[in-house]
């Protein structure tokens, strides 16, 4: 889950399209892989 969160459950069931939700999965997974290489880049300093 995104913290915050991308949209509330009555957004899912009033508004947000399919597209919309793969646009939201899809940020998530960039969001992680930016955290994860922040992380290899740290321990590769140490």
């Amino acid at each position: 889950m995104a913290d915050p969160p991308l949209c509330s459950p009555s957004d899912l069931r009033t508004w947000v399209t399919l597209g919309d939700l793969l646009d939201m999965h899809e940020a998530l997974d960039l969001k992680a892989f930016a955290a994860e290489k922040a992380e290899r880049e740290r321990e590769q300093r140490r």
